[in-house]
């Protein structure tokens, strides 16, 4: 949990331009002052009253000193000041004060000290406090983690009408983290929040009417809470609307209001955005192609760790796109894509250890990744971990699992796994012997471009009698029509 100097900020703003709730009379020359931007005067009039002990006037001249406004910034003195009300009990200095020494800013940090500070104003009453008290207990900074406490603290703030207590609390309900989930008060809390206009709420909500999650389904309320959210720069929800406009999904297919869109998003830092951006000027896509442009923004994202960006990165160092070619470079980049799961970087970092391509040969290697990438369903390494098996290079020869490789593969239209299965059946390895089957898979293997299958389907006509022939032909029209699901 952080709390930012711009929350600081914001709240010291709200202080100073909060009307006292005692001696009004004596704040009225300040706060004109302060209102009409004539700093030094307000400053001069809030020292007077701090002078006499006014808790009110500590803490809007401490402000004062944290924003220099019409004094030298000083934040030690803002902290001092702030001490002085806050011993006085003045919730809104304990606040300030806490926020301080969380982050150590005019004072040695002390998050146990903040903490202290931070519930002496929640048990005021201090939606603020209870807030930032909640996002400490959540993620445990200064304090034993605790969810529980941080949901009781948050239903405090949010029942006063805190909008980010409501939006938090709203999270904790849909996650069930520290709680029963409950997406139907998950999306209440949102629309509290949203309809005060508090952005992350407004996406939240649109998310629930995305997945129907609390509410029904209803893609239109979904656009306009994205659209709200994303015009007070939320840059998740301007990434989602770049994603809408790429897709033309709920909205007219639009891929310069797309790269508008991801632009805003990428211009906060937020990571996917970089990289869809990235691939429009990369391909030229609803922008200018400019290769240079999209290096910039893949690297952007690669470097907060993105997979996608890192292996698209990767490709672009191995073929020289737009940089000079640099395969170590892109190497390494697929290298920490792989690391994160990428099944694309697994395999091609599998078939560079496999070919020796760049990399020392080492089938143990290329069959570890392989398998990683297989095991989420890309072909290709199905494809590849199938040969090993096959071949029983870097594994033990086992034909009946790379049938059964070779038949994921195939199932997902890889036209070389459609071949070798047909091979497979052909020789009766790892599987039954059988004609049908095999001029199935040649048959579906040339229908999809592969050189030898056609020639591999001829030959086996000339051992196959014309009832099986007509048969295969059936079965591999009937495998093709049903996307490969019927093919038995």
């Amino acid at each position: 949990m952080k709390i930012s100097t711009f929350r600081i900020f914001v709240f010291a703003s709200a202080l100073l331009l909060a009307p006292a709730t005692v001696t009004a009379q004596d704040h009225d020359a300040g706060m004109a002052a302060y209102g009409r931007g004539d700093y030094a005067t307000a400053a001069r009039e809030f020292q007077a009253l701090a002078n006499s002990g006014d808790a009110y006037a500590q803490s809007r001249l401490g402000a004062m000193y944290y924003r220099g406004q019409g004094v030298p910034q000083d934040k030690s003195e803002a902290a001092r000041l702030y001490r002085l009300a806050a011993e006085k009990g003045f919730a809104d200095a304990q606040v300030l004060l806490g926020f301080l020494y969380y982050r150590g800013e005019g004072v040695s940090q002390d998050k146990s000290e903040a903490v202290r500070l931070l519930r002496l104003a929640a048990d005021q009453g201090s939606d603020i406090a209870q807030t930032s008290l909640g996002e400490i207990y959540e993620v445990g900074d200064g304090v034993s983690q605790d969810k529980l406490e941080a949901a009781r603290l948050y239903r405090l703030a949010a029942e006063q009408g805190n909008a980010e207590a409501q939006y938090k609390l709203g999270v904790m309900y849909t996650s069930g983290d520290g709680m029963p989930p409950d997406l139907s008060e998950a999306v209440r809390l949102f629309r509290l929040a949203a309809e005060q206009g508090f952005a992350k709420a407004q996406y939240g909500l649109a998310v629930s009417y995305a997945t129907g999650s609390g509410v029904p389904a209803d893609m239109s309320e979904a656009l306009r809470w994205t659209r709200l959210a994303a015009e007070q720069g939320l840059a998740d929800a301007q990434h989602r609307l770049g994603v809408l406009y790429i897709g033309g999904e709920e909205v007219s297919a639009d891929p310069s209001e797309a790269a508008r869109y991801f632009r805003l998003a990428a211009d906060q830092g937020h990571a996917e955005a970089q990289y869809f951006l990235g691939l429009q000027y990369d391909s030229g896509h609803g922008v200018p192609i400019d290769p240079s442009e999209a290096v910039r923004l893949l690297s952007l994202a690669a470097d907060q760790g993105l997979a996608d960006a890192q292996y698209r990165l990767g490709v672009i160092y191995v073929l020289g796109q737009g940089v000079p070619r640099n395969e170590s470079e892109g190497v390494k980049l697929f290298r920490l894509a792989a690391d994160q799961g990428h099944a694309e970087a697994q395999y091609d970092l599998g078939f560079r250890y496999d070919h020796g391509d760049g990399l020392p040969k080492d089938p143990s290697e290329a069959f570890r990744l392989y398998r990683l990438a297989a095991e989420q369903g890309l072909s290709d390494a199905q494809f590849g971990l199938a040969v090993m098996y096959d071949l029983g290079e870097g594994v033990p020869k086992n034909t009946s699992e790379a049938v059964r490789l070779y038949r994921l593969a195939a199932e997902q239209g890889h036209a070389k796994a459609q071949y070798n299965l047909g091979v497979m059946y052909n020789t009766g390895e790892g599987v039954p012997k059988n004609l049908v089957r095999a001029h199935l898979w040649a048959n579906v293997a040339a229908a999809n471009g592969h050189e030898e299958a056609r020639g591999f389907r001829d030959w086996l006509e000339q051992k196959m009698d014309t009832v099986q022939i007509s048969d295969a032909e059936h079965k591999g029209l009937k495998c093709m029509t049903s996307g490969y699901k019927e093919c038995d």
